[in-house]
């Protein structure tokens, strides 16, 4: 598999805005076949570290490769060319 077109949706439970954005990111992920997954930044190994850097952010697309992201408030448009940067990156 190559992590290089692998997003992760930053986001904490019970957070409303994060609810709202799953559906946006899954759509157009599915769209650009590229792998996303949910973290939950309170939950993770360095949580401390995570939510001094994205805790007011969230939700937060973040392609990890190359530490990239996007931060809410985003649309489908906005993820579409969020996406579109990054894989011309990756692949250039």
């Amino acid at each position: 598999m190559d992590n290089k077109l692998d997003f992760v949706l930053l986001g904490t439970e019970g957070c409303h805005l994060c609810e709202l954005a799953s559906p946006i990111v899954i759509e157009v992920a599915q769209y650009f076949q590229v792998n996303v997954y949910g973290e939950d930044i309170a939950e993770c190994d360095n949580a401390t570290e995570m939510i001094d850097l994205y805790g007011e952010k969230i939700p937060v697309l973040l392609h990890e490769f190359s530490n990239q992201s996007l931060c809410w408030p985003f649309d489908h448009q906005a993820v579409d060319a969020f996406i579109r940067e990054v894989i011309t990156e990756s692949t250039s």
